[in-house]
């Protein structure tokens, strides 16, 4: 969350879901969640969590859009050193 404030400025209100999708432990828990987060500056965010992925994802796991740029994370490089950018 410190990440979000930084990047957003402060949350006016927060909406959220979560749901038990992978049914698959012996212990009953939400596994997945999406919340939506409204700045006092007007911008939008969406946080996506889930524990039920079988492997780690092959989409980005950040990503932020705005009006001025956009920060992606490259996904070719996830794991890799960070300075070996060929």
């Amino acid at each position: 969350m410190a990440m979000i404030n930084v990047l957003g400025g402060k949350v006016r209100s927060v909406h959220s879901n979560c749901l038990n999708a992978a049914k698959v432990y012996d212990r009953q828990f939400d596994d997945t969640s999406t919340t939506l987060l409204k700045f006092e500056n007007g911008a939008l965010g969406v946080l996506v969590q889930s524990l039920a992925a079988p492997a780690p994802p092959t989409v980005p796991l950040i990503s932020i859009f705005g009006t001025r740029g956009s920060i992606v994370e490259r996904v070719a490089f996830r794991g890799k050193d960070e300075n070996a950018m060929s």
